[in-house]
């Protein structure tokens, strides 16, 4: 794929087999171009600079340094670069981890190819998405004198945390766009935070539990 309106992706894994079958799969894909792999942190921090990737997909279990690590490395040198873990781990601790280092997504190697595909554009336009597994290890009790959260609101954070959009969200709980609108305007507010990645991350790294209602 050489078009120039294609989203330009660098593949960080460092088993040979598997990045070379997802490069292929990717350059495959319209509207995607792999224009770099690396084997690490120091060539993934050395190939960002040289390709200026628009997505790192970055594999989580990497020689040297911890995928969290270069997470946090790519984020604080290149903060426009999106980056989307592609893992086959889902335990809590490496999940919060990458979030916390600036990563935008989280998926699982086990999950669907179009899934992969999916989590690229969406990682590309800022959207936060995790795998349902990676989600669900998420989910803890929390105390409502906390974070002063209605049910509703609780539930519209749950999804959000799952990638889904405000029309996603609306469709799911049979809500106009509207008010979907409205409640992520109210959790923003009321956790002081700006965007809706910061939401996702204030959720894990307070361990909220959202219930159902």
């Amino acid at each position: 794929m050489t078009d120039d309106t294609a989203i330009r992706v660098l593949v960080v894994d460092d088993h040979h087999v598997v990045r070379r079958g997802l490069v292929s799969f990717l350059n495959s894909v319209d509207g995607l171009s792999v224009v770099g792999e690396a084997v690490d942190g120091e060539e993934a921090l050395a190939l960002a600079e040289q390709l200026l990737p628009e997505v790192i997909v970055l594999d989580m279990q990497l020689p040297g340094m911890s995928g969290a690590q270069i997470a946090a490395l790519l984020h604080r040198k290149f903060p426009a670069m999106r980056l989307l873990v592609l893992s086959s781990f889902s335990e809590q601790h490496m999940v919060t981890e990458a979030l916390r280092a600036g990563v935008t997504g989280y998926i699982l190697k086990s999950d669907p190819l179009d899934q992969i595909v999916s989590a690229i554009r969406a990682t590309y336009h800022g959207q936060s998405l995790l795998s349902k597994e990676a989600a669900d290890v998420l989910v803890r009790t929390f105390d409502d004198d906390t974070v002063e959260l209605k049910p509703r609101e609780l539930e519209v954070l749950t999804l959000m945390c799952k990638g889904l959009t405000n029309p996603q969200i609306a469709a799911q709980l049979f809500l106009s766009r509207a008010t979907i609108k409205h409640y992520v305007s109210e959790i923003l507010t009321k956790l002081n935070l700006s965007t809706r990645t910061e939401a996702v991350a204030y959720a894990i790294d307070h361990a909220l539990v959202i219930r159902d209602t």
